[in-house]
């Protein structure tokens, strides 16, 4: 199950860098708000990465449970405020210790298992920052890219990674998700907002 998992997440960085290479450069005018997001998202990438190679899968799924159902309620009861385009973002210290609460447990799911963490990551980033989801795509990509990378070194050093389909992995991501991120413009923010409901 580890070398699938650490496989996987390794080739989804394929999908990241294509999604990045796709997106506006205007989220890279925010650097303070990307480091403050990233900081936990790594934190918790490196301790994911370790529970992979040395915890047990059981105890791994009542922790991630019991964190992405404190994200889901928290949006089910939120406020909700307007969007706003990511490079606006001023992010109150009172309101950081929730986010770097959430990015954490996203940036350990994301190590641990991957399976739907992008989805998370871009239900997170619309309902605690209110980004766009458009915007949340590279959002995202560019905030986990440091944890997934942490990942891929230790888990290819430990002798976890198919390298073969690896590559196949990461060439295909890339390619379908540069090309999904270049047309998604053309759909109107409304109708993808419903694709995370």
């Amino acid at each position: 199950l580890a070398v699938i998992v650490a496989t996987d997440i390794g080739g989804s960085q394929g999908a990241d860098l294509g999604i990045i290479a796709a997106s506006s450069r205007k989220m890279l005018n925010n650097k303070k708000l990307l480091f403050l997001l990233a900081l936990p998202v790594f934190v918790g990438g490196v301790i994911g990465t370790l529970f992979l190679i040395y915890i047990p899968v059981l105890l791994l799924k009542a922790v991630l449970i019991i964190g992405l159902s404190a994200l889901l309620i928290y949006v089910l009861i939120g406020k909700k405020a307007e969007m706003q385009a990511f490079e606006n973002i001023n992010l109150s210290w009172q309101r950081y210790p929730l986010i770097f609460v959430v990015m954490f447990v996203l940036g350990v799911y994301g190590n641990v298992s991957g399976v739907g963490v992008g989805t998370f990551n871009r239900f997170a980033y619309v309902s605690l920052l209110r980004v766009g989801f458009i915007e949340s795509l590279g959002l995202t990509s560019l905030i986990a890219l440091p944890a997934t990378l942490f990942s891929t070194i230790v888990t290819g050093m430990s002798g976890f990674i198919a390298w073969p389909y690896f590559i196949m992995i990461f060439i295909g991501s890339f390619i379908g998700a540069n090309f999904v991120s270049r047309h998604i413009r053309k759909v109107p923010e409304k109708h993808l907002r419903i694709l995370l409901i």
